[in-house]
């Protein structure tokens, strides 16, 4: 869909996730790339379109992967709107170059697992949603009801072994947790995603339980949040 619709209309940049089903991110960065070459053909000054890889995994190896594949600079989950409002500044201002290097000379930071001692800050999410409060707690319960579904998913795929299921759905937990800064449901989510990924589920029964735990965590919370604001008008 994202290829066809480049296809269909100009866009200044592009942010590109890398895990899709079907095609991911490379497959389409690749593609979108080449249409550009055809373009060129025609238009030899048309520039190329920048593409900012998005992804969870933050290890230097997938930098040096997605500039192979054609990307031009690369953002980690959780996304902030303070960095994702930079990288498009930055690239929106510079024009891109067909061989352009990352926007930074450090190496990526190794993903490392964080704990909190509440299930969410809430106070840093109003922030990273512009204070508009009405949306953070739409997409609070949004991702509540979308959890309890994905963990039902999970543990059936445990029971049959099913460590694609898993490691799929444990990783979508896992962004969406951390966009909305709820670290611990987020770092749970990512120890499964691993586990699965080695297809070693010793323990993953137990992580399940975890985040079920965080789950009901962040429904008192919620609640609270309801009740404050009710007492308050």
């Amino acid at each position: 869909e994202a290829v066809d619709a480049y296809r269909q209309k100009k866009y200044d940049l592009i942010l590109m996730d890398i895990q899709m089903p079907v095609k991911d991110g490379y497959q389409a960065t690749s593609e979108i790339r080449e249409i550009e070459s055809a373009l060129k053909q025609e238009s030899p000054d048309s520039g190329n379109i920048p593409v900012i890889a998005m992804t969870a995994h933050a290890l230097a190896g997938y930098k040096e992967k997605c500039l192979q594949n054609g990307m031009d600079d690369y953002l980690t989950k959780p996304l902030k709107r303070e960095k994702v409002l930079e990288m498009v500044d930055k690239w929106l201002q510079v024009p891109a170059q067909q061989n352009s290097a990352f926007s930074t000379d450090r190496d990526v930071e190794n993903y490392q697992e964080e704990t909190s001692d509440s299930s969410i800050d809430y106070e840093q999410a109003l922030e990273e949603f512009g204070g508009d409060k009405n949306f953070l707690d739409t997409e609070l319960c949004r991702m509540q009801i979308l959890v309890k579904d994905q963990l039902a998913q999970i543990r059936k795929a445990l029971e049959n072994g099913d460590t694609e299921t898993i490691a799929k759905e444990s990783h979508k937990i896992k962004g969406g947790a951390a966009n909305l800064t709820a670290i611990r449901l987020s770092s749970a989510a990512a120890r499964l995603e691993q586990m699965a990924r080695t297809k070693n589920l010793v323990n993953a029964g137990e992580l399940i339980d975890i985040m079920e735990k965080e789950l009901n965590e962040l429904k008192k919370i919620m609640a609270h949040h309801e009740n404050e604001n009710a007492f308050s008008r």
